[in-house]
Order: structure tokens, then sequence, then C-alpha cells
């Protein structure tokens, strides 16, 4: 198997006069060299019939001159013929370096081997190398594919490959002979790329790693603070909580109320057990203390004091006051399953949550309720028509009041006492 030598009196093929093919194969064989036409539709199989038609003798395509073997011999003997030293090993990485060299300069991608195995018993196995070379012209991307002789040492017949290669890129006018300071120009713009790539991925690595120690800081120490709240938001749960039960019971919050200086009635008190959502009347849970404190941001007797104030303007805003005014109710209900609220009872809850805001209406309805002999409790639905009553019936006139709209009873009856009385 010979490589033909360049024979100056032969003409040389035109690049720009070739057809640019997408897959070329260039073969070592017997006679020469021979190129296959490797087409993206065409499937190849182990037919030798079809691997044959594909096959053109370089001498016919390319008109390159036909080199009888004698002479092909001498211009280079082949390396199967004759055992290989170590020196002459080393020797024959040029053509892979070259090759290699060839593709950094023209910004091509490095050349790719591809190892077989051939038949034969492990102690003679033979290996043949094919290297892939992409070629960017500016008519499109051509891979050239070239196959070496089948060695026992991987290296020589890489080395085989990358000569078949050089030769074909030579005799298509594509200049083989790198210049030096070109690849060391190459090779010192790829070490500047891995150099930016390596020094952006450190900056960002040390950058994060910045960023999470901040972080983990900040965590810890937000951590520290809230279990330093915790603590003393339980330390005052403690000065008014029952020792015996771990509550703060009627007398626990009597004495709150007196040293926050706010009566027991108070409705801020109130908004105290609806911003804790203490389920029980006249008694707070720890855990419902410490919800409603944290809410609050007071884990201090002065900072509760200070809070109640701005307790108040939230719970009067429109979208809260409808909810609160529906837990005054829930609170009140003492027993298991209890649904209605004495009269009694109702008239002074009246006066806590809605006196300050609706006081003629109030003042009338319990007027109302204390002397009407209908009714003995009040449910939930008649307490939040009650409600409605106040946010949408101008009063006294009660124009908009329509009885055959879906009222409680309760106030059909309370509105036509009310124009009696008024006539």
């Amino acid at each position: 198997m010979y490589l033909p030598p360049e024979d100056p009196s032969s003409p040389v093929p035109n690049a720009s006069s070739m057809t640019p093919k997408p897959r070329m194969m260039i073969q070592r064989c017997e006679n020469g060299c021979k190129m296959r036409k490797l087409n993206d539709d065409v499937e190849e199989d182990n037919d030798s019939s079809k691997m044959e038609s594909n096959i053109t003798h370089v001498e016919a395509e390319n008109k390159l001159p036909v080199v009888s073997e004698p002479e092909a011999a001498a211009a280079l003997v082949p390396h199967a013929t004759k055992p290989e030293t170590t020196e002459e090993e080393a020797q024959k990485v040029c053509a892979r370096e070259q090759l290699y060299k060839l593709c950094g300069v023209r910004h091509w991608k490095a050349p790719l081997y591809t190892f077989f195995n051939q038949d034969g018993p492990d102690n003679t196995k033979l290996f043949k190398v094919e290297v892939s070379v992409e070629i960017k012209e500016v008519s499109g991307i051509t891979v050239l594919e070239c196959l070496g002789d089948p060695h026992n040492k991987k290296k020589i017949a890489a080395e085989q490959a990358a000569e078949v290669a050089l030769w074909f890129l030579k005799n298509h006018l594509y200049e083989t002979d790198v210049n030096e300071r070109a690849f060391e120009m190459f090779k010192a713009q790829r070490s500047n790329k891995v150099m930016r790539r390596s020094a952006a991925a450190s900056s960002k690595k040390k950058s994060d790693s910045i960023t999470s120690s901040t972080t983990d800081l900040f965590r810890s120490a937000s951590s520290k603070a809230t279990t330093k709240e915790m603590d003393r938001i339980d330390h005052l749960f403690n000065q008014y909580a029952n020792t015996s039960s771990n509550l703060i019971d009627p007398e626990g919050i009597e004495e709150l109320c007196s040293n926050l200086e706010v009566p027991h009635t108070d409705i801020r008190i109130l908004m105290l057990a609806w911003k804790m959502k203490s389920e029980k009347q006249g008694y707070f849970t720890q855990e419902e203390w410490r919800r409603g404190l944290k809410a609050l941001r007071a884990d201090t007797l002065n900072k509760l004091k200070k809070a109640l104030p701005e307790l108040e303007k939230e719970v009067r805003r429109q979208s809260n006051f409808a909810d609160f005014y529906a837990y005054a109710f829930r609170y009140c209900l003492t027993e298991e399953k209890q649904k209605s609220i004495d009269i009694e009872t109702i008239c002074q809850l009246l006066e806590i949550v809605m006196g300050s805001t609706f006081r003629p209406q109030v003042d009338y309805f319990v007027e109302y309720l204390k002397i009407q002999n209908d009714y003995k409790v009040i449910n939930m639905d008649q307490w939040m028509g009650f409600y409605r009553f106040c946010n949408e019936i101008s009063f006294p006139e009660m124009t908009e009041y329509n009885p055959e709209l879906a009222w409680p009873l309760v106030l059909d009856n309370f509105v036509e006492w009310i124009r009696e009385k008024q006539a």
C-alpha cells in the first residue's frame, strides 16, 4: 500500500473547480489512493459491489498521474514491511502534529481519530484508524475522512491516517506548511480564552461564596434575633399565666389590663384576642400569645402598650372590621355547640363593638331588644344582619330599607317599631 509521490509535471486540480461534497473518504490501497464519495442519503453496507460502485480511482477523477508500484516503493516504503523502533515511532508523530497545527491555524475543529479493531488473535490484533477533518470553506463545511493501513500499534495507525489527510490537503491547494509563528499566536489566543473563562468562573465562584456567606450570616443573625424575641415573649406570658394550667386566665387578663392601664371591657382587649385568634373567652394559651405578640412585634409590656392604638386602626379598616365583628360573636359562645347569645350579653357586646361607630343605630336597637318579647336570644345571622343594616341603610330615614329583601325578621320588626315611634 503506497501513497503516490508528487509529480510537478502532472496537472493539479483547481480547488475552485471542484464541486463541494458533504463528505469525502480517502483510503489507502494497493495501487495508490482511492476517493469514496459518501452521500448522506445513501446507507452503506458490506455488499462489495455497492462499495466498488462508490469508489472512483484518483487517477480517473482528479487526473493525478499513474504511478507504478516500483516508483511508489522508492518514494515511500510501507510501514508494514519493516518493524519500527522506538525512535521511528517518535518521529512518526510529525504528521499528526502538522495536521493538528494546520487545523488550529485555519480555525478548523481539531482532527478526530476513531480506532477500529480488526479480526485476528489478541496477540496479533491489527488496528485501523480513521481521522475526520471538518474543512471550512466559503461554500460550506466538508467532512474529510481518511483511513490508514491496519497496524498492531495504534500510534502508527493514527500516523498513517494523518499522512493520508495531509496528502489530500496538499494536493488540493491547501497550504500544509504551517507557519510556526501563526501557530504560536493560535495557541496564545486559545490560552487567553481559557484563562478568561477560568478567571470568570473563579470570580463567579468567589462572588457566589461571598453572597452565600453574607446570606448565611444574615440568616444566622435573624434566627438569633427571633429566638431572643420569642424568649422575651414567653417571659412576658409567664408573668400573667397560671402556673398550674399554663394559661392566662381571667385573673391574669385583669392583671394585664391593669398594667396596660385599660379597663377589661375596653374594645382593644377584644381586638388583642382577635389578633391572637383566641378560641376561648377569657383565656389565652401560650401559642395564641406568641402568635399575637409576634405579629404586633411586642416582646415587652411597654411595646404592647404602644402597639394597642395601631392595632385599633388595623381592626377598624373596612377590610378587617367585618371579620372582627363576626369574631366578637363567636368569642362569646362559651358553651359547646352554642349557636346563639342571650339578649343582655348581645346588648353589652353591641355597646363595645359598634357603639363608637354607629351610636344612634346601637342605642335604638338596644332599646328595642330590651322592650320586645319575641326574642330571647340572637343568632349569627341576626347579628351579621344588623352590621349590614348599619352599613347600607341611612338612619334614621331608612328610605332604602325594603322588607321584601332578605332581612332577618327581627330587623323588620325593629324598623317597623322605629317608624311607629317617629310617627
